[in-house]
């Protein structure tokens, strides 16, 4: 049998419980509530019995309220012995089960443990304190240590300042050493002028929000060489380098960029190139489309094209802002470019970009930062009473919800998509404390959203999720419209 107990929403200091297995009670599940998101430590200590503690913790993703198949494991901790198995983690409101099984039994058939699980520490959604690294502003000496997703596994390195490739499959096939100069606007490789540092910060911020849906870190950084390859089947850090810089004369004049299929899970670091001098004379959009797409190359993606183009060059609706393309065909001249599974008209790759990207790479999305249902809806950050709330929909079925209290009734929100190369087309919904629909903002032609009404004083939810537009031969659905948002305003 399963010993299955409900500790509530956290509201002291720790909880503690003394647990103890015998044959037929084989797990212990603790369910526990975070109110918004925090820091939570776990800790499953005093245990009887050496190698005998497997610790889990799931979280409720299918909002059913019980410790079933479908929930998905965010963290564990499987400890070789009975000294203290500790979950330190990063926890989004929700629900949550700490699962304990033993491993092996104590000379007397029984084991016991004490399991220790604090208070999270709680911040109100994510504050403007702690904007993400993609939101802050331009500092030129922390341009070559940008990161979009520090604690993430696995990287994309933007190499801007030059490399010497060697001991790849690249020189086997083109020379013992392909030397790369320093990305470069003005001439000059030696050195980089403002106005290029300022054009590197944007490309890694439109990069970054192509692939802010997922579980990787976005990095101008230098990472070691091991962080780079796969080196086993049981390495958990690996990434890939991108080259940005020359032209390319040593493969073919005129290519913008070249990729490896798959190259990303390889034991070499062999890089993707992009030729930035032959992407616009290296301006931010053309160059970020390029990186992008030759890294889905590296992540196993092929082109998007249709019946008449290799690379099919997207779509217009009647507004530039929404003005559509795949970031495996070519986007330079759409605002829009979204990862796709061939839903245009006349679309000859109808591969799952998003399952190819999650499912082979070694990284899957990234965590789902806001509950997906009102009655977890979390509070609206404020910052010197301005609302100043951020968040990512990381999955095309993830909707974040928001909780706040207006003493006049009077609302004016501004929801925004990423400031640079958004992916995201916005659909927000208001709704009073009884749950029922107010007001919807989806704007045509606009990837924003906003509210402005005066109502009266009282509870509020709101809703963010991404969405398409239109039909699919002028328009797109809502299959890759992911990415950052913004939330900003006044409640009265």
């Amino acid at each position: 049998m399963v010993t299955f107990a409900d500790l509530g929403t956290f509201t002291r200091n720790f909880i503690s419980r003394n647990g103890e297995f015998r044959l037929l009670d084989r797990t212990d599940v603790f369910k526990f509530r975070v109110s918004n998101n925090g820091q939570i430590k776990l800790n499953l200590y005093n245990i009887s019995a050496g190698d005998n503690a497997n610790f889990r913790l799931y979280r409720n993703t299918k909002n059913n309220g019980i410790l079933d198949f479908g929930k998905q494991k965010v963290a564990s901790f499987l400890q070789g012995s009975n000294a203290n198995d500790v979950i330190n983690y990063s926890a989004s409101s929700g629900t949550y089960f700490a699962q304990v099984r033993p491993y092996a039994s104590g000379s007397n058939g029984i084991v016991s443990d004490d399991l220790e699980l604090p208070e999270s520490t709680t911040t109100t959604g994510i504050t403007a304190t702690t904007k993400p690294n993609t939101y802050q502003p331009l500092s030129p000496n922390q341009v070559f240590s940008l990161n979009s997703n520090p604690d993430a596994d696995h990287v994309i390195y933007l190499d801007f300042d030059g490399h010497t490739t060697t001991n790849t499959l690249w020189n086997q096939n083109f020379g013992n050493s392909i030397v790369t100069p320093a990305y470069d606007t003005d001439g000059d490789t030696s050195n980089f002028s403002t106005a290029e540092t300022e054009t590197i910060w944007r490309i890694w911020q439109r990069v970054a929000e192509d692939f802010s849906p997922f579980d990787v870190n976005v990095t101008t950084a230098q990472p070691s060489d091991d962080q780079l390859k796969k080196t086993s089947d049981s390495d958990s850090q690996w990434g890939i380098r991108v080259v940005i810089g020359g032209d390319g004369s040593w493969y073919q004049q005129g290519i913008g960029g070249l990729a490896y299929i798959n190259s990303f899970n390889w034991d070499t670091d062999a890089p993707v190139f992009i030729f930035s001098e032959n992407r616009a004379g290296g301006s931010e959009k053309a160059v970020a489309e390029a990186i992008s797409h030759e890294v889905g190359h590296s992540l196993g993606l092929t082109h998007d094209g249709n019946l008449t183009n290799h690379y099919y060059s997207g779509h217009d609706n009647g507004s530039v802002e929404t003005g559509w393309a795949p970031i495996m065909g070519e986007g330079n001249d759409r605002n829009l470019t979204q990862w796709s599974q061939g839903e245009y008209t006349g679309a000859t790759n109808q591969e799952d970009d998003l399952d190819i990207i999650t499912g082979q790479n070694g990284f899957g999305y990234r965590l789902d930062d806001y509950a997906n249902s009102i009655i977890a809806a979390a509070a609206l950050s404020f910052n010197d009473g301005q609302v100043e709330t951020y968040g990512i929909i990381e999955q095309n079925n993830d909707i974040d919800w928001f909780q706040f209290n207006s003493t006049t009734g009077n609302i004016a929100l501004d929801i925004q998509p990423f400031e640079r190369g958004a992916n995201l087309d916005i659909l927000a919904k208001l709704y009073n404390a009884s749950g029922q629909l107010i007001s919807v903002s989806n704007p045509i032609g606009s990837l924003s959203a906003s509210f402005n009404l005066d109502l009266n004083p009282g509870q509020y939810y709101l809703s963010i999720d991404g969405t398409g537009l239109g039909n699919l031969a002028t328009g797109y659905s809502d299959y890759g419209s992911l990415g950052q948002y913004s939330i900003t305003g006044t409640v009265g």
